[in-house]
């Protein structure tokens, strides 16, 4: 379950959480979430009461039977809780040390921004040298054209050129593009697994490719 604290203040995010919790819910996400001015609904008001960090540490709080001010809970629900993290993040010591800053608060684990060069990964696992679940975020690519916009519009998303490169030769060609997407996404995921504990699918619409993406991963076999 995502929380975001761009749409809860802190006694809406508790109440969520344990709501969450008591429906047997217990693997919770917390991410900053974007400006709503830069959405579908640009005159919403955000809220922002607590940062990331924060929110992570109210949830533990909740999980050792207490709430931020310090009041005792009867009872405690169980939580497993984790945070988001860029591998790609173009300040690299800043995005290490908010990570661990999201550790300190009480992330068990992390999601990724989208990921197309496994290397970026490799290299920030190695940096983090954390005991933390990493699920590496894939988005896959439909066309060319869409891989130059994430590159254009963006933040922390890289695509490679020779991505791009295997892209253009089908561009048009809608069968063609569905099966170098497949190859290249299950390509990305085979290359992240040595140093990822799962594969965060972010489809975009083609949610009815995700068991061919999987058996041509390798990490479904029928």
């Amino acid at each position: 379950m995502l929380f975001t604290p761009r749409d809860l203040y802190r006694i809406a995010l508790y109440a969520d959480i344990l709501r969450a919790a008591a429906l047997g819910v217990g693997n919770m996400l917390f991410m900053t979430g974007d400006n709503p001015k830069y959405g579908d609904h640009p005159d919403a008001q955000p809220v922002f009461d607590l940062n990331t960090v924060q929110m992570l540490r109210a949830a533990r709080g909740l999980a050792d039977g207490r709430d931020l001010a310090g009041n005792e809970l009867k009872g405690a629900p169980a939580l497993y809780i984790g945070a988001t993290v860029n591998p790609g993040a173009e300040d690299f010591d800043a995005e290490i040390a908010r990570a661990r800053a999201k550790i300190d608060a009480g992330a068990r684990f992390f999601q990724t921004q989208a990921v197309y060069d496994p290397s970026s990964l490799q290299k920030f696992a190695a940096a983090l040298n954390a005991d933390v679940a990493l699920l590496v975020g894939v988005i896959p690519l439909k066309s060319a054209r869409m891989a130059r916009s994430l590159n254009e519009n963006v933040p922390g998303v890289r695509v490679p050129q020779d991505l791009i490169g295997e892209m253009e030769p089908v561009a048009g060609d809608a069968a063609a593009e569905l099966r170098t997407s497949i190859d290249i996404t299950a390509r990305i995921i085979r290359e992240a697994r040595p140093w990822c504990s799962g594969v965060h699918l972010m489809m975009m619409g083609w949610e009815q490719h995700i068991p061919a993406i999987l058996q041509a991963s390798g990490l479904r076999r029928n």
